[in-house]
């Protein structure tokens, strides 16, 4: 099963966790001649965690990480960005709910989903990690918006929330 979509198929395994992805789930995208390789392949949570102490040793203030350029942090985001889409169980937030949300456009202007976070990352669309950011806050705010008559849904776009702010925070090592 990938662990990003959550579904079968022809699937990269990573070689030093147990984790399953197809090659256009995980950001960046697995290319073809990475698998023809003989060598060994890491995912971005392994890539991450072992190079996070590394990456931000110092204890950082959220002002200025929202600053920072967004190609300087490709492992970070990206970390951050398949960390939510795996603990979206269910890939609520995955899709663009004009697809199957009736009336979405007519209650949300500026529709964001985590696909299309993924697809802006991969095309190197976001200058700053404010701007990553920003998106996954306006996916949360659109959840709240569309969602404020309908608990479990709500619920779950908070729950996502604060997975997201709390991961934020470890990644970027920023004390409370």
């Amino acid at each position: 099963e990938c662990c990003v979509c959550k579904s079968e198929g022809e699937l990269v395994e990573c070689d030093h966790c147990p984790r399953s992805f197809h090659q256009k789930c995980h950001v960046p995208q697995i290319e073809d001649k990475v698998i023809k390789e003989e060598r060994a392949w890491m995912c971005i949570f392994c890539a991450f965690t072992s190079n996070q102490e590394l990456l931000y040793p110092d204890e950082q203030k959220p002002e200025d990480v929202m600053t920072h350029q967004i190609s300087k942090n490709m492992l970070a985001c990206p970390y951050l960005l398949l960390f939510v889409y795996s603990a979206d169980e269910k890939q609520i937030f995955a899709t663009n709910p004009e697809q199957y949300l009736e009336a979405y456009t007519r209650v949300i202007k500026t529709p964001v989903w985590l696909g299309k976070i993924a697809e802006k990352l991969q095309k190197k669309l976001y200058k700053t990690v404010g701007e990553f950011v920003a998106d996954f806050e306006l996916i949360f705010t659109n959840c709240a918006t569309y969602n404020k008559n309908n608990a479990e849904y709500y619920a779950m776009g908070k729950h996502l929330k604060q997975l997201f702010d709390h991961e934020f925070r470890k990644v970027f090592n920023i004390q409370d």
